[in-house]
């Protein structure tokens, strides 16, 4: 099982996404997605993630990789992708999904959820804190001290008036391909976030 040390998140290049619904004919139609059928669709899919992610990359999948019913389908897919992967579990993550992931060599950990420090010179501290659910939250670990919160679920369809420092990493909000930690730095660095919670003005 693969440990999420200081060291490990210097030295890896680190992608984050979420959402992919393979084997999901619907989903095309339901996210207005870019292609003609659920054979396109997929080969797309496994394309644009292999021009991103290299092989000795790290990925995280915020949930809700696969709608697939053989646990073999989802296996022969998944050994496809390039990186070492780490799945944080999607409500359509049942548990053929879960025993596919636990057989694949490229799978590195399974969470409900996860708490993660990425080094980065840029960040207080030079590290940048990460909570990655599946779920968007309201407020989460150290949100009040700088932490994002990347999250799938909502294929780009909540309303976030908020501010928060939270990105939906999902497919359908980036062109059908993975996040880069790089791409998730531009984007919450350029928000106008506010003070989330009490511990601002309360200190520690």
């Amino acid at each position: 099982m693969l440990k999420f040390t200081e060291e490990y998140l210097r030295n890896h290049n680190l992608w984050f996404s979420s959402d992919m619904h393979y084997d999901h004919k619907n989903i095309i139609r339901y996210s207005n997605r870019p292609y003609t059928n659920l054979k396109h669709m997929q080969e797309g899919m496994i394309q644009n993630w292999n021009l991103r992610v290299q092989p000795n990359d790290t990925a995280f999948i915020v949930g809700d990789f696969s709608f697939a019913k053989d646990e073999m389908d989802i296996f022969v897919i998944l050994n496809r992708l390039n990186g070492n992967i780490i799945l944080i579990k999607g409500n359509h993550d049942h548990q053929h999904t879960i025993n596919a992931f636990k057989k694949s060599i490229h799978v590195k950990g399974i969470y409900d959820l996860l708490d993660v420090k990425v080094y980065d010179p840029d960040a207080q501290g030079n590290y940048q804190h990460l909570v990655l659910c599946h779920y968007p939250m309201l407020l989460w670990n150290k949100s009040h001290f700088g932490s994002w919160n990347i999250f799938g679920h909502s294929h780009g369809n909540l309303i976030d008036e908020s501010g928060a420092a939270r990105l939906d990493v999902g497919v359908d909000t980036n062109h059908m391909m993975p996040y880069s930690y790089e791409d998730i730095k531009k984007i919450l660095s350029n928000k106008d976030i506010p003070a989330l919670d009490h511990h601002v003005k309360g200190g520690r």
